[in-house]
């Protein structure tokens, strides 16, 4: 970290606002090119971890695809070194469903140089997998 780079803490909040704006070149401007996504094991439509920019450019498409609605609120972000961890929720309908989709999670980060190279993902997935399900199911 340099003078001019943001600490872990300030790289992740930066990337979680813009992505709640909708600022995709934001976004990007604080991923590594060999970024690594893990999401929760048994999301329920996050399936596979994704490398590179481009198929963590399609991970957040198909949560805009599959959700309507959907909306991350930022609890808390914690940082020690290069490690920083969100506290969020994830809220949001399943267009199929028409369910209401609220679930907690933490998101370890792994940032340098400013950049984000790693994501490993922990969430609730049994409720999320719950909204999933036809009502009476």
């Amino acid at each position: 970290m340099t003078a001019t780079t943001p600490d872990a803490a300030t790289t992740v909040r930066l990337l979680l606002e813009a992505f709640l704006t909708g600022d995709v070149e934001t976004v990007m401007s604080y991923v590594d090119d060999d970024i690594e996504w893990n999401p929760a094991e048994n999301h329920p439509f996050l399936t596979q971890p994704m490398r590179g920019r481009q198929q963590y450019m399609n991970g957040l498409a198909t949560v805009a695809d599959v959700l309507d609605g959907f909306r991350l609120d930022i609890q808390r972000v914690h940082a020690c070194g290069d490690v920083a961890v969100s506290e969020v929720y994830y809220r949001g309908t399943v267009k199929n469903t028409g369910r209401s989709f609220d679930v907690q999670a933490a998101i370890l980060w792994d940032v340098r140089d400013g950049k984000v190279v790693f994501i490993r993902e922990y969430m609730d997935t049994w409720a999320a997998n719950n909204a999933y399900q036809p009502a009476g199911e």
